[in-house]
């Protein structure tokens, strides 16, 4: 159902009968900055028009699942009358979202670790950037460059070397395939790995190569 997956927002006009293409126009801008982003750029790409019902005790609500209300998207207003829907349209708007991120103050290679002298928080636009990619300052002391990052860019995760979840000299399971046949056993890692990464490791004097699944086993796949 609809009320399972999105939020609402009710707009009240003076009359309950009437909207002004003014009311609906402050309405939608409120619904996004109220779910998105208080500080977020929004233009209403459809040139709205005054709404008048017969019906008495008229109301609207805009409708949008707040996770995709970036970039070009679309709101949409239903008109109801004890939530019986009496007429719906879809705005085209554009959200550009301001917030408040980690910036490089300068460039930073691959391999470095990055420290307070390195950051500074500045406003910047983020609608590209998924909720998840984005750090806050402290979260990104310390952690290890993965790509190069350009002096004032928004330090993100996806710059960022996954933290190793294997060690050098440690004792690792491997999960041998070779077709329908699996086969685990113990070895040692010759380096460092993340998850998804490859490792080199050594077994009764042989060495194999295989990949880091999320569980920290070694996979290892022969033709």
């Amino acid at each position: 159902m609809i009320i399972a997956v999105f939020q609402f927002y009710v707009i009240r006009s003076q009359s309950e009968s009437r909207f002004s293409a003014a009311k609906l126009e402050k309405a939608i801008n409120q619904y996004i900055m109220k779910n998105v982003a208080p500080d977020a750029d929004i233009i209403v790409n459809k040139r709205l028009v005054d709404h008048v019902f017969e019906e008495d005790d008229v109301k609207a609500r805009c409708v949008a699942n707040p996770e995709t209300l970036r970039g070009m998207c679309n709101v949409r207003i239903e008109f109801y009358n004890t939530e019986k829907i009496i007429k719906k349209i879809d705005i085209p708007v554009r959200v550009k979202i301001i917030k408040e991120v980690p910036v490089s103050l300068r460039s930073l290679q691959v391999g470095s670790l990055i420290s307070q002298q390195d950051l500074t928080l500045q406003k910047m636009d983020i609608t590209q950037y998924s909720k998840e990619s984005l750090q806050t300052k402290d979260a990104l002391i310390g952690a290890t460059v993965g790509r190069t990052i350009p002096k004032g860019w928004i330090v993100s995760s996806d710059y960022l070397k996954a933290p190793s979840i294997i060690k050098r000299g440690e004792k690792v399971t491997i999960s041998v395939i070779q077709g329908a046949v699996r086969i685990r056993a113990s070895a040692v890692a010759m380096q460092d790995a993340s998850v998804g990464g490859t490792l080199k490791v050594k077994r009764e004097g042989s060495i194999l190569q295989g990949t880091v699944a999320t569980d920290g086993t070694i996979i290892i796949g022969t033709n």
